[in-house]
């Protein structure tokens, strides 16, 4: 018998709050595009389609979780999630918002910040990512606008833009593209000051997950430790005293055999010769 899958293929609570949040910039990209000049607009579309590959990824995920997978297409909106990652159809993405908030409100607040406490590197990598998304988007925007006009200025388009912001932000700097403007200059401080901060922390995520203990199917880390260990809670808030208690087992065992061996040898001692 295969195992029973949640028929909506939800994912987990901070993976979910990732949705959400790139799911909230692209509605709002929807709306203030009209307003944005022709070079503002080439920036959204592209960031547009960042977003189109995560949601790609998110349509797949779910797709894959989801047994039966009818519910999920019909029941749950998925032929909506398909046709909302083409750029040209970004409305049908109110329906992965909606869903996911509902998911959400369902698994309660009081349980979402706790599983984001205690899954903090998870809800840090995909905050960070969508920070760098939102950084990115105005910061390409915003230098274009300044710049395009300017006396000899090397951003002129949207795609020059973005590629000066992304290469800005991740602290590289090719110096193919640079602001010309004083106020070029000030936006590139600020995103020089971002970018350290934002790629601080993907750093640390990345070195924490090829340096940090290994994982086994049931979460519990394999790593070279000398004790098992015993069943933690199904949240897993109990681990390190388990392991404290653990480590405390053995000393004592160590030390009842340690007394034994002294007291087997004691009388022996005190014997003398005969």
């Amino acid at each position: 018998m295969s195992r029973r899958i949640p028929r909506n293929g939800s994912a987990a609570p901070a993976i979910e709050l990732f949705i959400l949040l790139i799911s909230i910039l692209s509605i709002v990209d929807l709306v203030v595009v009209g307003w944005l000049p022709p070079s503002g607009q080439q920036v959204a579309l592209i960031t547009d389609a960042v977003l189109s590959l995560f949601f790609l990824a998110d349509f797949l995920h779910r797709l894959a979780r989801s047994h039966p997978r009818r519910p999920y297409l019909i029941r749950e909106w998925g032929c909506a999630d398909l046709l909302a990652i083409s750029p040209f159809m970004r409305i049908f993405r109110l329906f992965r918002l909606v869903r996911v908030a509902r998911h959400l409100r369902r698994f309660g607040a009081p349980r979402l910040i706790r599983e984001v406490r205690e899954n903090r590197s998870t809800s840090a990598f995909g905050t960070t990512i969508f920070l760098v998304l939102v950084v990115v988007e105005i910061a390409g925007a915003s230098i274009v606008a300044v710049e395009e006009n300017a006396l000899g200025a090397n951003i002129h388009d949207g795609s020059d833009a973005v590629w000066w912001a992304y290469v800005t932000i991740t602290t590289v700097g090719y110096g193919d593209k640079y602001p010309v403007t004083g106020m070029g200059r000030i936006l590139g401080v600020l995103l020089l000051t971002a970018g350290v901060a934002l790629f601080s922390v993907l750093t640390g995520f990345v070195a924490n997950f090829f340096l940090g203990p290994r994982r086994s199917g049931d979460g519990e880390a394999t790593a070279d430790a000398p004790l098992p260990r015993r069943p933690a809670d199904p949240e897993g808030r109990v681990t390190e005293p388990v392991r404290l208690l653990d480590e405390q087992d053995r000393r004592s065992a160590d030390l009842r055999r340690h007394v034994a061996e002294f007291v087997g040898r004691e009388p022996r001692d005190r014997a003398g010769p005969d």
